[in-house]
């Protein structure tokens, strides 16, 4: 997670450290993984969508968005 000002260059800093690590992995370096990234917007889904949450009327687990899911099955897929 990357946080700070507006305007602050977290984009570009981000960016260019996963082109830098993915870089390093395509080289041959076994210490280091391809990099995958993902922006979203925090003020467009709550801590329950992103990660699940606990119902505790119904004693349900809402599971969360597939914005994890997606990178853990991509991940697999990869390796």
């Amino acid at each position: 997670m990357l946080v700070g000002d507006p305007f602050g260059s977290k984009t570009s800093v981000i960016s260019t450290m996963a082109s830098a690590l993915t870089m390093l992995s395509e080289q041959g370096n076994e210490d280091y993984q391809k990099v995958i990234y993902k922006t979203i917007n925090p003020k467009s889904i709550t801590m329950g969508q992103l990660y699940g949450q606990f119902d505790p009327v119904s004693h349900e687990v809402r599971q969360s968005r597939n914005t994890f899911r997606n990178f853990r099955a991509q991940r697999l897929l990869n390796v």
